[in-house]
C-alpha cells in the first residue's frame, strides 16, 4: 500500500503541496511589503529634500522676497516653540519614520498620527519675524505644498498599510 502523500487524490498530498505554495507565497509577499516600504520611503524622502530646495513662502513687504525651504525649517526647529509653530518638528518625525521603512520596518501609526498634527499646525504660520520686524506671508509657495504633501503620503502608507495588505493592493 502507498503512503497517502503519494497519492494524487489525495486530501494529505493537496494540503502538503498548498502549504509548499503558500509557504512560497508568504515569503515572496513579505519581501513585496519591505520593497513597498523602501519605495515609500524614498518617494518621501526624495519629496522632503526638494521641499528643502524649493521656496516656501511670499512676503508682502518684499524684504526677503521668498523664503527657502532649509531656512523655514532650520528656523523652525531652533524657535518654532517660541512663535507656537511646530510644524518643523514633523520634520524629525518624518526623518524617524522613513529610516524605519529603510530597514523594514513598520512605521509607526501614533508617530504617523503626531507628525500629521504638527504639520498641520504648520498652516496657521502667518508672519517670519526676522531683526527688522514681522514680515508677513503673502501665500505659501511650491515647496510648502510639496512638503504637506510627503507628509500626508507617509501618513496614509503608515496608517493604511494593513488595510492595502488585506485588500490586496500591496501583496503582503
Amino acid at each position: 500500500m502507498a503512503w497517502p502523500e503519494a497519492r494524487s487524490n489525495s486530501r494529505v498530498g493537496a494540503s502538503f503541496i498548498a502549504n509548499a505554495y503558500s509557504n512560497h507565497y508568504d515569503s515572496a509577499m513579505a519581501y513585496q511589503v519591505k520593497s513597498a516600504r523602501r519605495y515609500v520611503g524614498l518617494i518621501v524622502v526624495v519629496l522632503w529634500v526638494a521641499s528643502l530646495a524649493l521656496p516656501v513662502a511670499t512676503f508682502v513687504n518684499g524684504a526677503y522676497g521668498y523664503c527657502p525651504g532649509f531656512l523655514v525649517a532650520g528656523v523652525g526647529l531652533i524657535f518654532g516653540w517660541a512663535a507656537l509653530q511646530f510644524g518643523a518638528f514633523a520634520n524629525l518625525i518624518l526623518l524617524v519614520l522613513c529610516g524605519l521603512l529603510f530597514f523594514k520596518r513598520r512605521a509607526s501609526m501614533i508617530a504617523a498620527c503626531i507628525m500629521e498634527i504638527l504639520a498641520l499646525t504648520s498652516f496657521t504660520w502667518n508672519d517670519f519675524p526676522s531683526d527688522a520686524g514681522s514680515n508677513p506671508i503673502a501665500h505659501f509657495d511650491s515647496g510648502f505644498y510639496v512638503w504637506q504633501v510627503a507628509i500626508l503620503l507617509l501618513t496614509i502608507y503608515a496608517l493604511g498599510e494593513k488595510r492595502f495588505i488585506a485588500s490586496g493592493k500591496i501583496i503582503a
